[in-house]
């Protein structure tokens, strides 16, 4: 159940990224023959994949959320038998949802971050080699 879960999440950020015109991932240019790609500049290219798919996926759950959220304010505004405090409940389940939400999204970017940096230092502390 679990290869069918992740297949079925790989094949809708492929979808979505297909549909935003993004490209995820880009083959590297190896001009120099048959030497192998330095490791940290594959990590970080996997980061970067990584991070798309992650703010792919989080947008199209958020939009699916967005317009069930929207279906649900309607059926419970036109609903006679739920009162009032109920759908002031909801109303706050709701924030506090989207509050959580946005905080996952923003920690989820800071920790992004953290690793790019990790990456861009080791980079820059690197020396270029003289032939």
């Amino acid at each position: 159940m679990q290869y069918f879960s992740l297949t079925a999440e790989f094949i809708l950020i492929i979808l979505i990224a297909s549909l935003m015109g993004k490209k995820l991932w880009r083959a590297p240019a190896n001009p120099g023959g048959n030497k192998m790609m330095d490791p940290k500049k594959m990590a970080k290219q996997m980061i970067d994949f990584y991070k798309s798919t992650f703010d792919n996926s989080f947008s199209a759950m958020l939009m699916l959320q967005e317009q069930m959220q929207r279906m649900g304010s309607m059926f419970i505004e036109q609903s006679t038998a739920m009162p009032e405090e109920g759908k002031k409940a909801l109303n706050e389940w709701i924030k506090a949802y989207k509050k959580g939400c946005e905080e996952f999204k923003k920690a989820a970017d800071e920790n992004y971050k953290r690793v790019e940096s990790f990456f861009s230092e080791g980079e820059k502390s690197e020396k270029p080699k003289t032939a």
